[in-house]
């Protein structure tokens, strides 16, 4: 990293405990954050959560700040998860913590969000789209919207509903990382969508699973292939996504093409997947890419010549 740039990454929204099959962390902006830090930024988030909660201790053990604005539950937000015989989840919160919203900003550590890469993260839509011009004024804002598509029912039930008005917030993006599981929601043509987002955010990204990602840029769009994973090496699919997320965004920040960030990022996401663990410990390091990339050599540079970019671009160090 180029000492004259911040390496700061900071990621906005709720630290989850998820309770199957036991209580562990959870969240967008743990999984980012954790991914970040492992690429080597200063990587803190910004959340409310009690601030002697075991999860912030664990976080910073794993070398990531927390930052707790002030609340009055003393919970984190927890998801129970539960999955039918086709593999579909079923989510319910068991607690909630408060929003994070525009009248929170002054408890925002100011200091750590100048010229700092920001991810705003939501897992239940909890952060306040109002906040948005203030957070852009940082390096760069990038957004991960899934929490925005979803809603808590009476009994706790997490539902899925349209994000009305997102063209108005993710104007002031300038990286939004979608699902086409998000998409799917807003219309089904998913092309259509990311034109729509493409007018007003610079660069948008449409995570297809293992078909890939679709990277939306200056009115055109260009797909990128996963790097694929055989039937035994898929461990654990949680947090794939912020983990890609984690690594597009700050590869994008320090200068990479979009394609070449985005090859580097599906790469570290499969490395995630196919780690050995559960969660959060399975995201990779780059001494992790580096070994691999070692000893599948062949299969790497075969990823690489398929995707048309050079070796090099797999989190290179030069500027």
């Amino acid at each position: 990293m180029s000492g004259s740039v911040s390496n700061r990454f900071v990621a906005i929204g709720h630290v989850v405990n998820d309770t199957a099959p036991e209580d562990h962390l959870g969240g967008g902006v743990a999984y980012s954050a954790v991914a970040a830090r492992r690429l080597g930024y200063e990587a803190h988030i910004i959340t409310k959560c009690p601030p002697n909660h075991r999860y912030v201790a664990e976080l910073k053990q794993m070398g990531v700040n927390v930052h707790p604005l002030p609340t009055r539950r003393d919970a984190v937000t927890s998801f129970d998860n539960t999955y039918d015989g086709s593999g579909r989840r079923k989510q319910h919160v068991a607690e909630l913590q408060e929003s994070i919203s525009l009248a929170d900003l002054p408890s925002f550590p100011q200091e750590v969000l100048t010229d700092a890469i920001v991810l705003v993260a939501p897992v239940v839509g909890e952060v306040d789209v109002n906040l948005y011009p203030a957070l852009a004024r940082s390096r760069m804002l990038a957004v991960t919207p899934q929490g925005y598509f979803r809603k808590i029912d009476s009994d706790g039930t997490v539902l899925q509903q349209k994000w009305e008005g997102f063209e108005d917030a993710l104007r002031h993006a300038r990286v939004t990382v979608f699902s086409d599981e998000d998409v799917a929601i807003v219309s089904e043509k998913p092309d259509e969508v990311l034109e729509t987002i493409g007018k007003v955010c610079p660069l948008v990204a449409l995570t297809l699973g293992p078909v890939g990602v679709l990277i939306y840029e200056g009115g055109k769009s260009i797909h990128v292939g996963a790097f694929l994973l055989d039937d035994e090496e898929i461990n654990d699919l949680t947090g794939a996504g912020d983990t890609f997320a984690a690594a597009l965004i700050t590869e994008v920040a320090r200068g990479i093409g979009s394609k070449a960030a985005a090859v580097s990022a599906a790469f570290f996401a499969a490395l995630k997947i196919a780690a050995k663990g559960r969660g959060i410990d399975t995201i990779p390091t780059l001494d992790d890419v580096e070994q691999f990339r070692t000893t599948n050599q062949q299969r790497v540079q075969g990823f690489l010549r398929e995707q048309n970019v050079p070796e090099v671009s797999l989190f290179s160090q030069t500027e």
